[in-house]
């Protein structure tokens, strides 16, 4: 993002604990198998657990991402999932307003002056630009739909 972004990553590793998981689609599955030189059905035995139907990313007992590492950060980052990408631009704080104000608490990363308005015109741009948003028909998260609100920018 620019200068004058709402988000800047702190890479501090707080949005790779994640109680339920990363919802994984089949392409973002082919291409971190690939990163390990694994077919898809070893990747997905190894590293993915259902959960609602949907194909996550195992977390540790502290609930972190299995792929991250407190000390080199994420261990898949080239390839990192399509969600993670994403973040803090999800469906949740994109259309409310105290998600996104409870998400500056969280992220570090956040500009704790940003006003919401502000955030989704921002949010919405850079999923846009960068391929980002789902249409649920991929099996990628549900964050990443975002096409419904548009007439919020």
């Amino acid at each position: 993002m620019n200068s004058n972004s709402v988000f800047r990553c702190k890479m501090c590793g707080q949005c790779c604990q994640v109680q339920g998981g990363i919802v994984t689609g089949r392409l973002e599955q082919e291409r971190i198998a690939a990163f390990f030189n694994l077919s898809v059905s070893q990747f997905t035995r190894k590293y993915l657990e259902i959960r609602n139907h949907k194909h996550c990313i195992k977390t540790r007992q502290d609930d972190y991402c299995i792929f991250f590492d407190p000390e080199q950060g994420c261990v898949i980052h080239p390839v990192k999932p399509d969600v993670c990408v994403a973040w803090p631009f999800f469906r949740g704080n994109l259309l409310d307003e105290y998600s996104f104000e409870l998400a500056k608490d969280y992220c570090p990363g956040l500009d704790q002056e940003a006003r919401h308005g502000d955030f989704v015109a921002q949010g919405i741009h850079y999923l846009r630009q960068s391929g980002l948003i789902s249409d649920q028909k991929t099996g990628q998260s549900n964050a990443l739909i975002v096409e419904d609100l548009e007439a919020w920018k």
